[in-house]
């Protein structure tokens, strides 16, 4: 008879189901965590909206409730500093997403383009902004646009 060492080599099947137990657990924490990254983007660009809203509001008030004869809109906001300096780029406000404001022809009216990061976000935004009673809201790809905006 030979005697054989009470050490095994190699895993045993409970410890290798351990391991791959743990794995699991770990990519499900990481892959609910990008949604949770991505749910944080879309409130604090609903939030920015809103605050570029009161802000135009809060310009065309110090007007006499109108747009006409103003610098355009992102540099009108800015020189008052009633948004952050160079909001419109991408890294500024919400990584990889922008906005945009304009006039329209009508003195009480104005537009804000939003470049979401995917078209998915982009429908949940149109989504939150469909009762919204001063605009008109769409979304087409990665472009939500509130158009017209009235005061």
């Amino acid at each position: 008879m030979r005697n054989r060492s009470k050490r095994s080599r190699g895993f045993t099947l409970i410890e290798l189901g351990i391991v791959i137990a743990v794995i699991a657990v770990l990519a499900i924490v990481v892959l609910a965590g990008t949604g949770f990254m991505q749910s944080s983007r879309l409130g604090k660009a609903n939030d920015f909206v809103g605050k570029l809203q009161d802000a135009i509001a809060t310009l065309s008030g110090r007007r006499g409730g109108t747009l006409a004869n103003l610098p355009p809109c992102p540099q009108a906001l800015i020189q008052r500093q009633l948004v952050p300096n160079n909001f419109n780029t991408p890294s500024q406000v919400i990584p990889n997403w922008t906005f945009t404001c304009a006039y329209l022809p009508l003195p009480t009216q104005y537009s804000i383009t939003v470049t979401a990061e995917d078209p998915l976000q982009c429908q949940d935004m149109a989504a939150m902004h469909a009762t919204n009673p001063t605009c008109t809201v769409s979304c087409v790809g990665t472009t939500i646009q509130f158009n017209p905006c009235v005061l």
